[in-house]
């Protein structure tokens, strides 16, 4: 990890998120394939697999990608559309769901070929859900839900038949793939088998390759600036974490 390489990174971006992993590559072509032909996608999985890093990615420096991040307060009607409104430069006269809904689609029949990423998409009430669904059916904008396993498990009910039958494209993700853990080790130039068999390890507890960004964080500045990632680096950064076992 040097100071050339975190130079190169798009701002926004962290270096974590750069790495091409297979993983990475799934969850960018649903993006790609949403965006091109104006359709419905969605990623779900366990946390750290790279879900987020796959959408800040993608949303960096391309026109028309919008990243929407949900959360608790975001999750009823009107706070949901804002949050939208504002993401997608959308301005409305009122404050209400139907204003805020008619200014998202007008700017986004102005938008060419637009993108909506909708991350931490098991927030959303169920209200909101069904605007986002009637935005898409109306206007010509490929969606992307992203999100938890809880999302993937709603949305599988005879209730959701009407929207999870629209869904084109889906990724699910479990846990991180080993060799989205070998490109990453690659890529910062660990070659070893013993340091590659302990950051998959670390891989699988809960935080998946988050874990292994943070190890790897840890185990560079062990090393010093310019210097290789040994096994030792990996193993002293894994029990500082307490992530390894004697």
């Amino acid at each position: 990890m040097t100071d050339d390489i975190l130079s190169d990174q798009p701002r926004g971006v962290k270096l974590a998120e750069l790495y091409d992993t297979p993983t990475a590559t799934s969850i960018m072509n649903v993006f790609r394939l949403c965006q091109a032909d104006a359709e419905l996608g969605l990623v779900t999985g366990e946390p750290g697999v790279g879900k987020t890093s796959a959408a800040r990615r993608y949303a960096a420096g391309r026109s028309g990608v919008f990243l929407i991040t949900m959360s608790p307060a975001r999750a009823p009607l009107v706070p949901a559309l804002a949050h939208i409104g504002e993401i997608v430069r959308a301005y409305s006269s009122g404050t209400g769901a139907r204003a805020w809904s008619d200014a998202i689609r007008k700017s986004l029949y102005n938008e060419p070929d637009p993108l909506l990423l909708i991350d931490e998409a098991q927030h959303l009430s169920d209200d909101s859900v069904e605007e986002i669904r009637a935005i898409y059916d109306e206007v010509f904008v490929g969606i992307v839900f992203l999100g938890n396993r809880d999302l993937r498990d709603r949305w599988l009910s005879k209730r959701w038949a009407q929207l999870s039958s629209r869904f084109l494209h889906r990724v699910e993700l479990d846990a991180p793939l080993a060799a989205d853990v070998d490109t990453i080790c690659a890529a910062v130039g660990i070659e070893a088998k013993r340091p590659r068999e302990l950051l998959y390890r670390a891989s699988r507890q809960p935080g998946g390759l988050r874990i292994v960004h943070k190890v790897l964080n840890v185990a560079g500045k062990l090393a010093g600036p310019g210097q290789a990632i040994k096994g030792e680096h990996v193993e002293a950064a894994l029990r500082s974490r307490r992530e390894l076992t004697p």
